[in-house]
């Protein structure tokens, strides 16, 4: 039996409305291990915004998907990029683009656990 990997996800919301706290999480990253080093990190994000456009037709799709575009681009490789890019996710996105507070999870594979999560909170119709 495979090792199973300590790891923590957080998700990425929309919220078009922080007043009323109603949101949809539109994207999803695991990272294995410790980031200054070399942390394996999934990024899974929402490939149909329906969910979004139920909420909020208004919403800025052209945005969320660059958003989206983004943040795959500058986790995808290690480094000082990935971790400024994680630290602006967690401290300084704006009321409309949230991450969740993390959440432990064990991995025997970071890519086929961040395909199970993404299946969980992102593809719910």
């Amino acid at each position: 039996m495979p090792e199973r990997r300590p790891c923590e996800f957080f998700l990425v919301r929309y919220v078009p409305d922080p007043i009323k706290e109603e949101f949809v999480n539109i994207g999803l990253v695991l990272v294995c291990g410790a980031i200054q080093s070399d942390a394996l990190v999934e990024v899974r994000f929402s490939c149909n915004w329906k969910r979004v456009l139920r909420l909020d037709p208004h919403a800025d799709i052209e945005m969320l998907a660059a958003l989206a575009k983004e943040i795959r681009e500058r986790l995808a490789e290690p480094g000082a990029d990935r971790e400024r890019m994680l630290s602006l996710m967690r401290d300084s996105f704006s009321n409309t683009v949230q991450v969740s507070p993390p959440k432990a999870c064990l991995a025997e594979s970071p890519r086929g656990e961040a395909d199970r999560l993404a299946q969980m909170y992102l593809e719910n119709s």
